[in-house]
């Protein structure tokens, strides 16, 4: 299927965009000086659900897309090295079996609190 390009002449964003619209996903396009200008125009796009590709010189510089409170989550746990070690020295406690349930955990930390008292 070929891409559809469409210069919106009069958009309603109320910044200069480009749209590509492919088979079900529009992406927009806007360059860094009308992004500076109007940031919270862009910004109420991609809230809106839709993908902005930034432009320097017409160039690619950056993508905004939407995200979610899980893709947040998603993205800490890819690019934070020192969480993902956290991770890993975690399963490798659980492979060894130096690990116990929250159940057994709650127990043996009440039993603590009872005899402190």
């Amino acid at each position: 299927m070929r891409a559809k390009l469409a210069l919106d002449s009069k958009p309603t964003t109320g910044y200069a965009v480009v749209t590509l619209k492919t088979t079900e996903e529009t992406v927009k396009f806007t360059n860094v000086r009308d992004l500076k200008a109007r940031t919270s125009a862009v910004l109420r796009t991609v809230e809106k659900g839709n993908t902005v590709l930034v432009t320097t010189h017409g160039r690619p510089t950056a993508m905004l897309v939407p995200v979610s409170e899980d893709d947040i989550e998603d993205a800490l746990l890819a690019y934070s090295p020192i969480l993902r070690k956290k991770i890993e020295e975690g399963l490798k406690d659980i492979q060894a079996g130096r690990a116990m349930s929250l159940a057994d955990y709650a127990s043996r930390r009440a039993k603590q609190k009872a005899k402190s008292l």
